[in-house]
């Protein structure tokens, strides 16, 4: 049962706990550092299985219920916090920000039942969810200049948005690198370098909100180039 697959899923939902503990005492540097690993962490898991050739339904099993908490719970919880500290009695509507965890259950079950899902993802995959969330949490955050309705608007309005994108039949580019080849890869490598450069120009806050928007814009072209 324990493999070193597993162990790198088993430190994804540590780090996932630990984010949502982060979260709540708005401890938000932290969360970048607990997110980063758990990106980290996701990635080895499913690299070692591929690698060792240790792929098993029980770690395909533990990596979703990992998941679920890392890129699931703890981006609800990021935008839940972030409307209790507004200064304001928002009521039910700060409860709205849990239909992502929801949509992202559903994206999770559907994956693991998706043959098509491969060399792609249908829907946004939820560990880009969780960047695009930690980035603008962060940045409204840090940049405090808009109202707290303001703000209370735009989180639900990007909690039904980003919940319909998890669970839609929008292709997204995967990173999984089969080979190096620039013609195979045009994609993958324009998103790999464009997100670089971001990171490099902008503040981190920013920087994840515009890798997310690069990524469905590069998903977008590659789906129409392919469908061509």
């Amino acid at each position: 049962m324990f493999s070193l697959p597993n162990f790198f899923t088993l430190l994804n939902l540590f780090f996932g706990i630990t984010g949502i503990i982060l979260a709540l005492e708005n401890n938000t540097e932290l969360v970048f550092y607990t997110v980063g690993f758990c990106l980290l962490a996701d990635f080895l898991d499913g690299f070692t299985a591929r690698l060792l050739h240790q792929t098993s339904p029980i770690g395909k099993e533990l990596d979703s219920l990992a998941d679920m908490v890392s890129f699931g719970v703890l981006p609800a919880i990021l935008y839940f916090q972030l409307l209790r500290t507004q200064g304001m009695d928002f009521g039910f509507a700060v409860y709205l920000v849990f239909l992502m965890a929801l949509a992202s259950a559903l994206r999770l079950a559907k994956f693991n039942l998706d043959e098509r899902q491969t060399n792609y993802f249908i829907g946004l995959n939820t560990p880009a969810n969780t960047i695009l969330t930690l980035g603008v949490s962060s940045s409204l955050a840090k940049y405090d200049i808009f109202s707290p309705e303001f703000v209370l608007y735009l989180i639900i309005s990007l909690t039904l948005i980003q919940s319909v994108l998890l669970i839609s039949e929008m292709r997204f580019i995967s990173l999984k690198f089969s080979q190096a080849s620039w013609n195979v890869n045009k994609s993958r490598w324009i998103l790999l370098m464009g997100s670089a450069l971001l990171i490099v120009f902008l503040s981190l806050p920013l920087a994840l909100i515009a890798i997310i928007l690069l990524y469905h814009l590069v998903s977008c072209v590659d789906t129409l180039l392919l469908s061509k």
